[in-house]
């Protein structure tokens, strides 16, 4: 499997955790919890595994203006979704009434910017990547297209102990800038309080 594809079918068997704003993330392997998030279908990806649909993406912007652009794009047909061994990487969940979930990502690919819908495979999983891509297209700018016609690169594979390497070192990360936060904050109380005992003296 890709790294991505690893990380993809633990989110659509409902492996994820809520954040703040409604957002979701991936779990990693020091996290323990009742999995919540994507329920349906997640028997079709645990048997059936996970299929794809990837469309390379014509476009005149830099990569940073892409990412607003598709994150954007996003937020108006999913739910944000943090894929945690791939924090740069844009992704967002779709959830259907009649058909599975789908997810969406944004990625490059030998430096060629590639949208790709994922969905368990099944009788309903190419109807739910098709509706995926098709309702991420309709919400894309002028300035970002499909390109129908070129064929999509593919992906270097991975094993899941690299996986779960690059998904503890992500955790990681996330710990020391949560704690570089934290103590701003305290520093920032401290200066506050300081000032209020200087001007009351």
């Amino acid at each position: 499997m890709t790294e991505t594809e690893l990380e993809i079918r633990e989110a659509l068997m409902g492996n994820t955790i809520p954040m703040e704003k409604g957002h979701l993330r991936t779990m990693g392997p020091d996290d323990y919890r009742l999995p919540i998030g994507v329920a349906d279908g997640a028997n079709a990806v645990r048997f059936l595994g996970v299929r794809q649909n990837s469309k390379v993406l014509l476009t005149e912007l830099k990569p940073a203006e892409l990412d607003r652009a598709v994150r954007k794009s996003m937020h108006k047909v999913g739910r944000s979704l943090l894929l945690l061994g791939q924090p740069d990487i844009p992704a967002c969940l779709i959830r259907y009434v009649l058909t599975r979930p789908a997810i969406i990502t944004v990625r490059y690919i030998d430096d060629v910017p590639v949208v790709t819908s994922w969905a368990a495979r099944g009788a309903t999983g190419w109807i739910s990547n098709l509706r995926a891509l098709a309702s991420f297209k309709k919400q894309l700018p002028d300035s970002i297209s499909f390109a129908d016609d070129a064929e999509a690169p593919k992906e270097e594979k991975i094993t899941r102990r690299q996986f779960r390497k690059q998904v503890r070192e992500a955790k990681k990360s996330m710990r020391e800038e949560r704690r570089a936060v934290q103590q701003a904050e305290k520093e920032y109380r401290k200066s506050l309080k300081e000032n209020e005992e200087g001007g009351d003296a």
